[in-house]
C-alpha cells in the first residue's frame, strides 16, 4: 500500500540500450575495524556510484544481458512491437525497458483505445524482481493504465533458485502477457458497465484512501479531475472513468518525479477497484474522512 513520505526520485528517460549498458559489480562491506560482513554494495563501474545494499547471495543481472536478450524473443515472436525508451531511477539503481504492442488494442468506447504495454523491470538494490510488468498505453491522454491485480499481471522472468536468464522461461512470460489482454479487457468493460453518480465517485475515492491506496491529498487532485474530465471520452460515470482520473493524475502530476509511488498507487487503485467491483462498488463508500491529522 501507499507510503506517504517516499523519497523524491530522479527520474530519466532515455531512448537507447547504450544509455544503461553500465556493469554493475558487487564490493563487501566491512565495520569500521575492517571486519567484514555479509552485506554488499551494489556499484557501478563506469562512475562508482553506489546503487544499493544486498545480501551475499545477490548475483546482478546485467542491463547488457537482460534488455537485448529480451528484445532478441521479441523480435523472435511474430508481434509488431515499438520500443519506447528505458525508464532511469536515481542513477540506475533501478532500470524499465519499455514496449508497447500497437496491434494489441483495448478498445473501451468511441476514440477510447488503448494498447499493450509491457515494462521490462530490473534493478541493483534487490528493490525488483527481474520482471515483465503488463498494463496499457490509453492513447487519449497518454496515460499509462496499469492492469487490476490479477494471477499473471507481473510475470518473473527467472526460475527460482537461478541467478541468470532463462529464455525458454522468458519466452513463456513474454507469451503469456500478450495473451492477458483477453481478461483485462473483461474486467475493465465490468468496470465501464459499473455506474456511479458524481457524488459515489466522491465516496469511493474516499475508500481508496481509507484502504490505503492513496493519501488524501492525492485523493483532491483525482477528485478535480474526476468532477471535472478533461477529457470527452471520461465523462461517463463510472468505474473506469474513475479509475482513469487515477492515472491521469499519476502518470502526469506524480509519476516524474516519484515513479514508484505513482507505480504502487496505480496497481493498489486497480486492486481494491476489481475486488469492490465483484463484491458491489458500494462496498468501498466511505462517506467523509476522518480530519488529516487522524488518518493513519
Amino acid at each position: 500500500m501507499v507510503n506517504p513520505n517516499t523519497e523524491i526520485e530522479t527520474l530519466e528517460i532515455v531512448d537507447t540500450l547504450n544509455s544503461v549498458d553500465f556493469e554493475v559489480g558487487l564490493e563487501r562491506l566491512t565495520l569500521a575495524n575492517g571486519t567484514p560482513t555479509p552485506a554488499f554494495a551494489t556499484v557501478r563501474k563506469d562512475n562508482g556510484a553506489v546503487l544499493g545494499v544486498v545480501g551475499e547471495r545477490y548475483t546482478p543481472m546485467q542491463n547488457s544481458v537482460l534488455f537485448p536478450q529480451f528484445e532478441s524473443l521479441l523480435r523472435s515472436s511474430g508481434h509488431r512491437y515499438e520500443s519506447k525508451g528505458f525508464k532511469v531511477i536515481d542513477g540506475g539503481r533501478q532500470v524499465r525497458a519499455q514496449f508497447r504492442f500497437p496491434d494489441i488494442e483495448l478498445r473501451m468506447g468511441k476514440g477510447d483505445v488503448s494498447c499493450l504495454q509491457i515494462m521490462v523491470q530490473n534493478s541493483f538494490d534487490g528493490s525488483l524482481k527481474v520482471a515483465l510488468d503488463v498494463g496499457f498505453f490509453r492513447f487519449i491522454c497518454s496515460n499509462g493504465v496499469k492492469v487490476p491485480m490479477f494471477k499473471g499481471s507481473s510475470f518473473s522472468l527467472m526460475k527460482k533458485h537461478t541467478a541468470s536468464l532463462n529464455l525458454d522461461f522468458t519466452a513463456h512470460a513474454l507469451e503469456n502477457s500478450l495473451t492477458s489482454v483477453t481478461e483485462a479487457r473483461q474486467i475493465f468493460t465490468d468496470w465501464q458497465s459499473t455506474r456511479l453518480t458524481q457524488s459515489q465517485g466522491h465516496k469511493v475515492l474516499n475508500g481508496l484512501v481509507i484502504g490505503k491506496a492513496m493519501t488524501a491529498r492525492m485523493s483532491d487532485g483525482i477528485r478535480e479531475i474526476w468532477d471535472k474530465p478533461t477529457y470527452a471520452e471520461d465523462a461517463d460515470r463510472n468505474v473506469w472513468s474513475l479509475y482513469n482520473a487515477v492515472t491521469q493524475h499519476t502518470t502526469h502530476e506524480v509519476a516524474h518525479k516519484r515513479f514508484n509511488l505513482a507505480e504502487r498507487v496505480t496497481a493498489d487503485t486497480a486492486s481494491l477497484l476489481r475486488t469492490s467491483v465483484r463484491k458491489g462498488i458500494d462496498s468501498l463508500f466511505v462517506d467523509t474522512l476522518p480530519k488529516r491529522g487522524e488518518l493513519n
